[in-house]
C-alpha cells in the first residue's frame, strides 16, 4: 500500500508539470559566430551595409552588426519560419552613435502579404536600448514570416548596431500543416476534445466504484482532465481563429483549475501522509487471557 501511494505521488507530480507551456527560442543570434548565418539576406546601401564586427561595442559577447557609412538605406533581413509556433515575441537590443538629421533605423515584419513597421527611430543614444514586440495572430504558424533591419546613415563616424536579435514563441504540438484546411482540422480536433472528455467520465464513474487507493487514483485522472481537456480547448480555439475575450477566459480558466488541482492533490497527500502516522502510532490489539478462565482453571 505505501508503494502504490508513493507511485500515486509521483505521477501526479509530473502530471501537474507536464501541462504548463514554455515559450521555446524559434531564432537567437549574438552575431559570435563572427558573420550573419544563413538565415540573413543583406541588402547594402549606395556605399555599404550591415557588416558584423567586433570593432565598436556590442550589447553582449564581442561581435555585433554594425550600419555605417550606407548612404542609402541598407537591409538586413531575417527569414525564419513560425510553422508550429503561436504568441509570437521578437526582441533586440540597438544603439546609435553620432546620428543627426535625416538619419534613421527601422524594423519591419512581413505577415505574408506585406511589409508592417514595428519601429522606427531617428534619435542618438550612444548607449544600448532593448525593444521588444508581440506580434499580431497574423505571425503565428507563418511559413513567409520575415524581419527586417533597415539603416539609413550617411558618415563613417556615425553607425547603429545590432546585437542579441531573438524570436520566441509557443510550441504548437498539435497544428495542420502549412496552408492546410483549418476548418476541418478544427472539426477532427473537436472530436478528438469531446473523446477526452469521455475519457473523464470513465474516470469519474471508476472513482465512486474502487475503495482506497484506485479510488484515490482515478479521482487525481477525473480531476487532471479538467486542466488537461481546457488546454486543449485553448489550442483548438486558437487554430481555429478564436480570439478576444472567449480565448482569455479559457486560458485564464485553465491555469486557475491547474492550481486548483495542485491544490487538492498535495492537501490529499498530506492527509495521507498524517493518516498513516496515526496507524504507525496505534498499538496492537494482544488478546490477553481472562481473570475469570484461571479462577475456573483453579477450581477444576
Amino acid at each position: 500500500m505505501k508503494n502504490i501511494k508513493k507511485i500515486i505521488l509521483i505521477i501526479g507530480f509530473l502530471m501537474v508539470l507536464m501541462p504548463v507551456v514554455f515559450a521555446d527560442t524559434i531564432f537567437y543570434d549574438g552575431f559570435e559566430s563572427t558573420g550573419f548565418s544563413t538565415e540573413w539576406t543583406i541588402t547594402d546601401g549606395a556605399a555599404s551595409g550591415w557588416f558584423v564586427t567586433d570593432t565598436g561595442t556590442p550589447s553582449q559577447g564581442n561581435w555585433y552588426a554594425r550600419a555605417t557609412n550606407t548612404d542609402t538605406i541598407t537591409t538586413a533581413q531575417l527569414n525564419v519560419s513560425t510553422v508550429g509556433y503561436s504568441s509570437i515575441v521578437l526582441s533586440f537590443d540597438w544603439i546609435s552613435n553620432n546620428v543627426d538629421a535625416g538619419e534613421y533605423f527601422t524594423v519591419e515584419w512581413y505577415n505574408g502579404t506585406g511589409w508592417l513597421e514595428l519601429f522606427r527611430t531617428d534619435t542618438d543614444t550612444g548607449i544600448y536600448n532593448t525593444q521588444q514586440f508581440a506580434l499580431p495572430d497574423s505571425a503565428d504558424d507563418n511559413i513567409n514570416f520575415s524581419i527586417r533591419f533597415n539603416a539609413s546613415i550617411d558618415l563613417g563616424n556615425e553607425d547603429y548596431g545590432l546585437d542579441e536579435v531573438r524570436l520566441e514563441g509557443n510550441h504548437v504540438v498539435i497544428a495542420p500543416a502549412p496552408g492546410g484546411d483549418r476548418t476541418a482540422f478544427a472539426i477532427n480536433y473537436a472530436i478528438i476534445f469531446l473523446g477526452l472528455f469521455f475519457v473523464s467520465a470513465i474516470f469519474l464513474v471508476l472513482t465512486t466504484i474502487f475503495n482506497n487507493e484506485l479510488q484515490f487514483f482515478f479521482m487525481l485522472l477525473t480531476m487532471l482532465s479538467v486542466p488537461y481537456n481546457l488546454k486543449m480547448l485553448y489550442i483548438l480555439s486558437e487554430q481555429a481563429g478564436v480570439t478576444g475575450e472567449i480565448i482569455r477566459f479559457i486560458d485564464v480558466s485553465y491555469i486557475v483549475s491547474l492550481w486548483l488541482f495542485a491544490f487538492i492533490f498535495f492537501y490529499s497527500m498530506i492527509k495521507i501522509t498524517m493518516s498513516l502516522r496515526v496507524r504507525k502510532k496505534k498499538p496492537a490489539f494482544v488478546d490477553q487471557p481472562r481473570m475469570n478462565d484461571n479462577l475456573d482453571d483453579k477450581e477444576l
